[in-house]
């Protein structure tokens, strides 16, 4: 990635993994994921970890996010 104002380079890694389950018999499906992400500058102080977990639950047309948690901070 490149800073569009300051022309900063920074790379990107993470791991993003989750679990799908469907009940084919009726509409009920849970999902869950968690993302974590690291953009990783050229120096110490500029670096930026992201981080989101979340639990979704389907049935039928009602949808239930039980969390979503998300936060960015610098590292």
């Amino acid at each position: 990635l490149v800073g569009q104002t300051t022309g900063d380079t920074y790379r990107l890694t993470g791991v993003e993994r989750g679990t799908y389950v469907d009940d084919a018999a009726s509409d009920h499906f849970v999902l869950t994921y968690v993302n974590r992400y690291h953009l990783i500058g050229r120096g110490s102080g500029d670096n930026l970890v992201v981080r989101e977990t979340a639990h979704i639950t389907s049935e039928g047309d009602d949808v239930v996010v039980a969390f979503d948690d998300y936060s960015i901070a610098c590292s």
